[in-house]
């Protein structure tokens, strides 16, 4: 079993499960119907990941402008921060 980072913890953020680093939340459980969490990132790299791996990141109009990416979790494929 895998350790979390340090400075990570578990948490919730309106009453769902989500993963702080340094206080912050980072990973939560996505609010959409299908099966997603969402992820904390820059707008960049949120904006690169969207485009280049659309089967597995997506966007809704709650997160739009927002530096927060939804994941789906049934996603085909490997880990896409994997290269």
């Amino acid at each position: 079993m895998r350790s979390r980072p340090q400075g990570t913890e578990r948490s919730t953020s309106y009453r769902q499960p989500c993963v702080k680093a340094n206080g912050n939340g980072f990973l939560f459980v996505g609010h959409e119907p299908q099966e997603s969490f969402a992820l904390h990132m820059g707008i960049a790299t949120k904006r690169i990941v969207l485009e280049a791996h659309p089967e597995t990141f997506f966007e809704t109009p709650h997160y739009s402008g927002y530096p927060i990416v939804l994941v789906r979790c049934d996603a085909p494929g490997g880990d896409p921060f994997v290269t």
